[in-house]
């Protein structure tokens, strides 16, 4: 709530020439995505990482008791897991959200404002060319949220793969060490069991992950609305005190009316001092 107070009267605060090239529908989306992903960023990255510190730890600590050996499959996955969310994911993540969230707040405000000027459109504009507006900025979307998806879907197929591998790994191990009297056919089923709990998680945290950066490009694309504002606006001290000494408005005698109608009015005249 504060946040959102906060970025509203900022932007109030500005001049009236900072908004003559701004659009108002895609500003206001943008302010009120931002208050709410910078809420959503903090508890996702807050109940995301302590769940896997938490449930990892104990992980490894249970399975160390069990056999040592069996360490090794867990920990080989969860550097190889952290390896190519660090190394593929998240940069490419980090511009995928950005865009999409730019082009989310783009589209919205574009439909917003049309909306809003219903009237003025129906009067002004046609049906064609409102249907090639529409897919105009339909189809742009479309391309940034294909992209999108296919760097998520990318990410998922290669973490599916090394969750295969797990299984595989773990498995051999486990049947070599019962095969060598090292490991009960009890604590054989609980090591599976516990593999098969591990890839649940992985696909929870892609799509913790996913919802994260959604928040993060969010939140990027609000920053960069508020950076513009501070670079380009310049506060004047002096602002709305207007000295004004030339420039008087005068109408003579004018006349209006529409084509072979009668006139609206004539013989109009008015004089404005400045």
């Amino acid at each position: 709530k504060n946040t959102l107070i906060k970025l509203y009267r900022t932007l109030i605060a500005s001049p009236a020439s900072y908004h003559e090239e701004d659009d108002p529908g895609e500003t206001a989306i943008v302010i009120v995505d931002t208050s709410e992903a910078i809420i959503n960023t903090v508890l996702q990255f807050c109940g995301v990482a302590g769940f896997l510190l938490a449930f990892l730890g104990a992980l490894l600590l249970y399975i160390g008791n069990i056999d040592g050996w069996l360490v090794i499959p867990f920990i080989a996955w969860t550097s190889i897991f952290i390896a190519l969310l660090v190394g593929r994911w998240i940069p490419k993540a980090r511009v995928t959200n950005r865009l999409e969230a730019q082009s989310c707040a783009e589209i919205t405000g574009k439909f917003t404002e049309r909306f809003a000027r219903i009237r003025t459109v129906k009067m002004l504009s046609n049906s064609q060319f409102e249907q090639k507006f529409a897919e105009k900025w339909a189809n742009r979307h479309r391309r940034v949220v294909a992209k999108e998806f296919r760097v998520f879907s990318s990410f998922a197929s290669m973490v599916g793969l090394l969750n295969g591998v797990l299984i595989v790994g773990t498995g051999i191990l486990c049947l070599q060490l019962w095969t060598n009297n090292s490991l009960t056919i009890g604590e054989f089923s609980m090591v599976l069991a516990l593999v098969y709990r591990v890839i649940s998680l992985s696909e929870w945290c892609l799509e913790e992950f996913d919802a994260f950066f959604v928040s993060w490009g969010q939140i990027t694309v609000g920053r960069n609305v508020i950076n513009e504002f501070l670079e380009e606006v310049e506060h004047d001290e002096e602002e709305g005190t207007f000295h004004i000494s030339r420039g008087k408005i005068t109408f003579k005698n004018v006349e209006f009316g529409y084509e072979n109608k009668a006139p609206l009015f004539s013989d109009f005249s008015l004089k404005i001092k400045p």
